[in-house]
């Protein structure tokens, strides 16, 4: 423990980041204290213990009793001034002293650099913030969309033209809707099912040509399997009808011989008588 003896007032000024228990003060009739030193706070707390936070004051500086901002000209982003700058902007605003104001669509944007969420801007506004407002001829959410108004730009939130109708080739109440296209419609609609009719098509026919060219190929190599098979019946068949003629016609030789001797003999014997 570290005790010091000095003027209050000199200790306040020359020891900003220092906190000091109030319990160890004690007051001399000489105008001295005695403080006994606890701790240093970090930079932004303050107060009993530096449980107090003063992020909001500019480069999170502030009296390390009672948290005031050394620098009273305004506050870091996502903070506004009033005495401390340890007030949160509210939803939707942001920046310095939250002095802008965001549009998100869904969400709140980020109090210090007011981004927004990923679903975008309300109608009528653009940017990361949503805090831009829509260029002229332009509408709707994240002023995607285009107006061809005739007579100047429509309105920024709904897209409704003033009097006097759309230019040519467009309709509708924010004339954003081309008669081109709409005319184009149904013939677009046709080629496409042509087009996706001939595709459909054409992968039948490959598809069953593959199927019959497999097919051949198959009946092919069953009937050249079956040839093989049969060749030696074949030769064995042709060898046995060679010798079947040649036992034929033997027997035809024979035959004829004896009949004709046969006949010698009748006729010989006839003669004799």
């Amino acid at each position: 423990m570290i005790v010091i003896i000095e003027s209050l007032d000199r200790v306040l000024k020359s020891q900003g980041m220092i906190y000091f228990d109030l319990k160890e003060m004690i007051i001399t009739n000489t105008n001295l204290v005695i403080i006994t030193i606890i701790s240093g706070c970090d930079k932004g707390k303050f107060g009993r213990n530096c449980n107090d936070s003063c992020d909001g004051c500019i480069s999170n500086s502030c009296d390390v009793i009672d948290g005031l901002c050394v620098n009273t000209t305004g506050c870091e982003p996502g903070y506004y001034f009033e005495e401390y700058c340890n007030n949160i902007c509210d939803d939707y605003y942001f920046g310095n002293n939250c002095t802008k104001q965001c549009h998100c669509l869904e969400k709140p944007c980020n109090n210090d650099d007011g981004i927004c969420s990923p679903e975008g801007c309300k109608e009528g506004w653009h940017g990361k913030s949503c805090d831009q407002a829509c260029d002229d001829w332009y509408f709707g959410n994240n002023c995607a969309w285009k107006c061809y108004c005739l007579t100047g730009p429509c309105n920024q939130l709904t897209g409704k033209c003033p009097p006097g109708g759309c230019q040519k080739g467009w309709h509708g109440v924010a004339c954003e809707v081309s008669t081109v296209t709409a005319e184009n419609k149904p013939l677009m609609s046709t080629h496409l099912g042509l087009f996706i009719g001939g595709f459909l098509l054409g992968i039948l026919m490959a598809t069953t040509a593959c199927f019959l060219a497999r097919k051949r190929r198959k009946l092919t190599k069953k009937q050249g399997k079956e040839t093989v098979t049969e060749n030696p019946q074949s030769h064995e068949q042709q060898h046995y009808d060679d010798v079947r003629m040649e036992n034929i016609s033997t027997y035809q030789d024979l035959m004829t011989r004896q009949t004709t001797q046969d006949y010698e003999h009748i006729n010989t014997a006839f003669v004799r008588q």
